[in-house]
């Protein structure tokens, strides 16, 4: 990476390299280091379940926590046509019902890592918490 910085005008480099000391609110850093703590723990939750429990092959424990990441942001009310929720209206793609069937059809086309990663990184810390709390139990 320093080698492509060298190769950069002086006034780019020092332009870019002062964002690099901005601090981060804390809020923001504990919502990272809780999106990356838990992600992994409900990520063994579901190997030891469906891996190894279930004897089924990987990747389906990670299209399993994705189902059900999706059931919980979506309040696990298929009959429901309402799509948007607060959770999913954080996305700034989403905006109405229309915006989140469209992203859900996005997001079905791409992989299932992507797909739970982003709504994980959707929910707050609490709401994290509650999922795990729900769908580690079954």
């Amino acid at each position: 990476m320093e080698k492509y910085l060298k190769m950069l005008p002086e006034e780019i480099v020092n332009r870019i390299i002062q964002y690099t000391y901005n601090p981060q609110p804390a809020i923001l850093l504990e919502d990272i280091r809780n999106y990356s703590y838990t992600l992994h723990i409900i990520g063994k939750v579901y190997y030891e379940r469906w891996i190894v429990g279930e004897h089924e092959c990987e990747p389906e424990d990670r299209n399993w926590l994705a189902n059900d990441i999706h059931l919980f942001i979506t309040r696990d009310d298929a009959l429901n046509m309402t799509f948007i929720t607060d959770i999913l209206s954080r996305h700034v793609r989403i905006r109405n019902d229309l915006h989140a069937i469209r992203y859900f059809t996005i997001l079905d086309r791409l992989d299932t890592e992507h797909e739970l990663r982003v709504y994980w990184g959707l929910m707050t810390p609490d709401e994290r918490q509650r999922m795990m709390a729900i769908y580690s139990h079954d």
